[in-house]
């Protein structure tokens, strides 16, 4: 996979659920973590993912084509923790054929789908911020750039909820966490390793689960 420097976006429009539709470009044009308010760029097909209003989900996600090849179809569960003088959200993956590649639910949607728990293939949490807690992705699963699928389905959330900043990380990471970094399409984002934080456990995307 070939390092990029720079990842910005552009908020497109703002959908009837609230939520932005947004596309992000990998150019030099602007720096690292830009939001773009031209209306002017709507048109442009050459963005790296973008997110978009489907029937029956709160956003869908699409990465261009080749740029991580090897992943699976993924579809994710949104499970948001907005208590707190630090509110945060999880995103939790799915590979089954429930839904199309790329939907992105509610914790509600998913009460209602009898998805066994046990088939999540992995999940990120992060701040509203931008900082990432934790991200994890199921031994079975991993080494098919599942990572760096949710990292991008994350970042799309983000931005289409129109939280400030982008995902990147503080220095605080798991061991796994040490190896992603290692290897990350934005090396940037991650700042200097600061502590080892503890191993995350998979969320259970259930609609009353308190996530303290």
């Amino acid at each position: 996979m070939i390092r990029k420097t720079s990842l910005w976006y552009h908020r497109e429009a703002q959908l009837d659920s609230g939520l932005w539709s947004v596309k992000s470009f990998e150019t030099d044009e602007h720096p690292d973590g830009f939001v773009d308010p031209d209306s002017g760029i709507t048109d442009r097909d050459d963005w790296l993912w973008r997110s978009f209003e489907s029937p029956g989900v709160m956003l869908r996600f699409e990465i261009a084509d080749g740029v991580i090849p090897e992943v699976p179809p993924l579809w994710f569960v949104n499970v948001d923790d907005p208590r707190g003088e630090n509110p945060s959200t999880h995103l939790v993956a799915f590979q089954t054929d429930h839904l199309p590649a790329g939907s992105i639910i509610s914790k509600f949607s998913f009460a209602t789908m009898g998805v066994p728990n046990s088939s999540q293939v992995g999940a990120v949490h992060w701040y509203r911020t931008g900082i990432v807690n934790q991200i994890f992705v199921a031994p079975q699963w991993r080494r098919r750039f599942i990572a760096s699928c949710l990292f991008g389905a994350a970042d799309a959330l983000h931005q289409g909820n129109g939280w400030s900043g982008h995902l990147r990380s503080d220095g605080r990471r798991t061991r796994l966490g040490m190896l992603l970094a290692a290897g990350f399409r934005y090396p940037q984002r991650f700042a200097d390793q600061t502590a080892v934080m503890a191993p995350m456990d998979l969320p259970e995307p259930d609609p009353d689960q308190a996530l303290d």
